[in-house]
């Protein structure tokens, strides 16, 4: 419940000013900020600190430009009378943020409810909740789930592709996420390490090919080998859970799946309108830009 409005809140000039000021914050105290997400979720150190803090501080300043950019409508009527829309704050907006990307997400939703006008009541993941917590206070005073769930390659080179995921899966570095070089950190916890090992031991058994990982990295710590398989048919659930971990499901470009691969720019829109996936990357990965909207399309039957 708010008690009492704060009139910095009143004007949209006031929007952008304090959205600003956060990124701002953010900015100056973002190895405070980076280490808390390191800390708490597990990631690479040199990740948090060279893609994902930089980008949240620049979605917010993207969201402080939007302030003042939201507009009215002035609608022809009939007759003498004038028709005039205008577009408000809601209130309160209700936000969750998930454990995988905590403050990434975190900026996703309370850059575009404080750029609206409105006030968030957010709820952290249990697991990661301090550098969410740790901006949140800084505002007050003045783990990737960003999953690459499968590779869709040509028949023509799927061999080739094998050996070349084989051979970065095994130069990768897992271990302690602050030191320099770790590419890949522990699992969140140990629910999610047991759970990422039973969704590999249900790919062996369900008939794909284990071309490299899938096993415990050292004795102590949620630490997964980076893991690449192959020959994985398209109903196996290794392709349709959420696995958040270095795991690389390679599927050869065959008729068993009603998804044809890249030929042009037309062929593109129609394969990312038939998948039912939040992200789709064409001969490239995990490229996030600020002005990206997120969401969902939904799997529709292809005619083709």
């Amino acid at each position: 419940m708010v008690s009492k409005v704060d009139k910095r809140w009143k004007t949209v000039d006031s929007f952008a000013g304090e959205i600003y000021r956060f990124a701002d914050l953010l900015e100056k105290h973002r190895y405070e900020v980076v280490a808390l997400e390191t800390w708490d979720n597990g990631k690479p150190y040199e990740q948090a600190a060279n893609v994902e803090i930089p980008l949240v501080i620049r979605t917010f300043r993207y969201y402080a430009g939007w302030a003042d950019k939201i507009h009215g409508l002035t609608v022809p009527a009939d007759g003498p009378y004038h028709v005039q829309t205008l577009h408000e704050p809601i209130g309160v907006a209700g936000q969750l943020v998930p454990w995988n990307f905590p403050l990434l997400i975190y900026s996703w939703k309370v850059g575009p409810a404080l750029a609206c006008g409105n006030t968030m009541v957010l709820k952290t993941a249990e697991l990661t909740p301090l550098s969410a917590l740790y901006v949140s206070k800084l505002f007050l005073e003045g783990q990737c789930c960003c999953v690459g769930s499968r590779t869709f390659v040509r028949e023509s080179i799927y061999n080739e592709i094998i050996e070349k995921a084989k051979a970065l899966a095994l130069k990768r570095v897992v271990g302690d996420p602050f030191k320099k070089g770790v590419e890949q950190g522990p699992q969140i916890n140990g629910e999610q390490f047991k759970k990422f090992l039973n969704y590999i031991r249900s790919g062996v058994e369900s008939g794909a090919m284990l071309e490299y990982g899938g096993e415990r990295v050292g004795s102590k710590g949620n630490y997964i080998q980076p893991t690449v398989f192959s020959n994985v048919e398209s109903y196996l659930i290794l392709l349709h859970a959420s696995v958040v971990v270095d795991l690389a499901p390679v599927v050869r470009n065959k008729l068993s799946t009603h998804f044809n691969l890249l030929r042009d720019i037309k062929e593109n829109e129609r394969l990312r309108s038939e998948l039912y996936r939040t992200t789709l990357y064409l001969q490239l990965y995990e490229q996030h830009k600020k002005q990206q909207k997120k969401g969902k399309t939904k799997t529709k039957k292809s005619e083709a």
